[in-house]
């Protein structure tokens, strides 16, 4: 049986990351994708400038229809996350799936080596804490 996994995160225009590179990697690997955009990305951040569009809104309308249709996926993966208001997206989508087949993968996707990226601050990482309570796996980085 093929499984179906949800991404929630980023999708770059410029830059092979988030949606961008989950998408066409586990597509290869034979799992069925759906995606959420928590936001739409001129490029990655480490350009120092950069656009983002928030899509708070849309994820809210989206995971509704979801529920109405009876969407269910056995993995649900999340990333970058723009505002608090997402968290409550993201928990509405998971007590809405069958939490005895459900996993759960968050990556806070902050920064490396104990810096936050350029344009993160105290706001993402406590967006992060919370979302990471929700978590079967959390992806981190060792010091």
């Amino acid at each position: 049986m093929n499984k179906t996994i949800c991404c929630v995160n980023d999708m770059p225009g410029v830059g092979k990351i988030a949606l961008g590179a989950m998408i066409p990697i586990l597509s290869a690997k034979g799992i069925s994708v759906t995606n959420l955009p928590t936001a739409l990305v001129s490029n990655t951040l480490d350009y120092g400038k950069f656009q983002i569009l928030d899509t708070t809104d849309y994820m809210r309308q989206t995971v509704e229809v979801w529920n109405e249709l009876g969407f269910r996926f056995d993995c649900i993966s999340t990333g970058f996350m723009v505002n608090p208001a997402q968290i409550n997206v993201i928990e509405r989508l998971i007590s809405c799936q069958d939490s005895e087949k459900l996993m759960v993968i968050v990556d806070p996707i902050m920064g490396d080596d104990g810096h936050l990226y350029n344009g993160m601050n105290e706001m993402n990482v406590e967006i992060m804490k919370r979302l990471s309570s929700l978590a079967d796996i959390l992806i981190g980085q060792n010091d």
